[in-house]
């Protein structure tokens, strides 16, 4: 068994002894949340999963449970930004802080919407100024959604500040900024979500 919290299909499908294919069919139908790399492959958080399990009476390992309860945190995070050095820069700081939970990336309007949609992030790290979309908009949108968002900006003016906040983010961090103000902006979101972090 692997020691992380994610899986793929193929591992699932061993776990509870189907065909894969029967896998891919729970997670067409939306019994099983599944979310998809920037590959197109399909990966299933150890929460979701005992979740299925549970839900639809599937024996499931105590082994599996017992790593579930052993991580620090089952938390999703997404970071979008277009600015590749940023953005992997917030992304590994964002791995540092939260250990073992799952952080993913994506450097466009586009892929942003694609991965919010398949992942539904707890935490969503966006770069507010990305080509081709509005921000604001984008906080508009997803202000209803069940997920803490920490807006960046290079424009840091009390007016940017006031209008994200506004918009629906939760906090504000003006570029350029150190590794410990993006770690202590992380942790104070993931203090605030609705469910503990361990």
């Amino acid at each position: 068994m692997n020691n992380v919290r994610i899986f793929t299909t193929f591992e699932v499908s061993k776990m509870f002894s189907v065909d894969i294919t029967s896998v891919i069919h729970w997670i067409n139908e939306g019994k099983l949340h599944a979310y998809k790399t920037p590959g197109g492959h399909r990966r299933i958080n150890i929460s979701d999963l005992i979740e299925f399990a549970d839900k639809y009476a599937l024996p499931i390992d105590d082994e599996i449970r017992q790593l579930k309860t052993s991580v620090a945190t089952d938390l999703k995070v997404l970071v979008v930004e277009d600015e590749p050095g940023v953005l992997k820069f917030v992304a590994e700081t964002a791995r540092l802080t939260l250990k073992n939970s799952l952080v993913d990336t994506a450097a466009d309007g586009l892929e942003a919407g694609e991965k919010i949609a398949e992942m539904k992030p707890d935490i969503l790290i966006l770069d507010v100024r990305l080509t081709g979309i509005d921000g604001f908009e984008v906080l508009r949108r997803l202000r209803k959604r069940d997920m803490k968002i920490l807006a960046i900006s290079a424009f840091p003016s009390r007016e940017t500040r006031d209008r994200l906040l506004a918009s629906g983010a939760d906090d504000f961090l003006p570029k350029p900024f150190s590794i410990e103000e993006i770690k202590t902006k992380i942790l104070a979101l993931a203090a605030g979500l609705k469910r503990p972090v361990r």
